[in-house]
């Protein structure tokens, strides 16, 4: 139990300890009971990753059911990307990314047949590059395998992370590039959980183009220091806000305020 003095307790510590130590219940479980108790979902994966790491459990049963992960149906998933790939509607694709993508926040999708192949496919679509509403829920739905994926860490997870910010990533950031306007919330979700500095070349490049079009909301959570960005990338991203203050009042007001909340996460 010594191995609890590498990192800081935290407020809610004995309470998500007292959960867990309660009955056998999976990550995803855990985690929302801990919504129960006004724990947010980021604070309870967080410290609940720390406790593993550091065997903060005596037991090897609390590490072992804290780690059981759950699948999406393999049938349904292959079903409802069919119908993506396939040429459906607009309203079919909307209705259809929504439900994977809700999915995807609880679940298992990433490791099906085709799932990534079929997403390289969607990132091709024009319905899906030209219609803002339905790129949203593709950065959704990849936000949240992406997440599952680090979070999780199940089975062969590091392969499918790296599918899951390899060409797909390429072609996020193609279309991303050619887009006239700041990215919206879920794409700057997947950016950030991508830990790679091309999504940050990609981020300052719009805040420089569209600077008035920012919400800093959205900005400081894809920058925040418990990112995957500001963890991989620290420095440079500390760089690039300096870049931005030096080039006039245009973007002082958002950088200042970007610094502040990074370093108040």
């Amino acid at each position: 139990m010594g191995n609890s003095l590498r990192f800081k307790t935290g407020k809610y510590d004995d309470i998500i300890k007292g959960i867990l130590r309660g009955k056998e219940m999976t990550l995803t479980e855990l985690v929302k009971k801990c919504e129960e108790y006004g724990i947010p979902n980021s604070t309870a994966y967080r410290r609940i990753k720390q406790f593993l790491k550091l065997h903060e459990f005596e037991s090897v049963e609390y590490i072992t059911l804290a780690r059981k992960y759950e699948e999406a149906d393999a049938a349904q998933v292959r079903h409802f990307f069919e119908a993506l790939v396939g040429g459906s509607s607009v309203d079919v694709l909307d209705s259809r990314l929504q439900t994977l993508g809700f999915w995807s926040r609880d679940q298992r999708v990433a490791h099906h047949p085709r799932v990534i192949m079929d997403l390289e496919t969607l990132l091709e679509k024009t319905a899906i590059i030209e219609n803002e509403s339905l790129f949203e829920k593709v950065m959704f739905l990849l936000y949240y395998m992406l997440k599952y994926e680090r979070t999780i860490q199940p089975p062969d997870s590091k392969i499918y992370i790296n599918e899951l910010k390899g060409e797909i990533l390429n072609k996020v950031l193609t279309i991303l590039g050619k887009m006239p306007r700041f990215p919206k919330t879920h794409a700057l979700q997947y950016l950030r959980e991508t830990g790679e500095l091309r999504a940050i070349d990609t981020i300052f490049e719009k805040i420089r183009l569209y600077p008035q079009e920012v919400n800093v909301d959205s900005l400081s959570f894809a920058l925040s220091k418990n990112g995957s960005l500001y963890n991989e990338h620290s420095l440079i991203i500390e760089k690039r806000i300096d870049e931005l203050l030096s080039q006039g009042s245009t973007y002082n007001d958002i950088m200042i305020e970007l610094r502040r909340r990074i370093h108040q996460a």
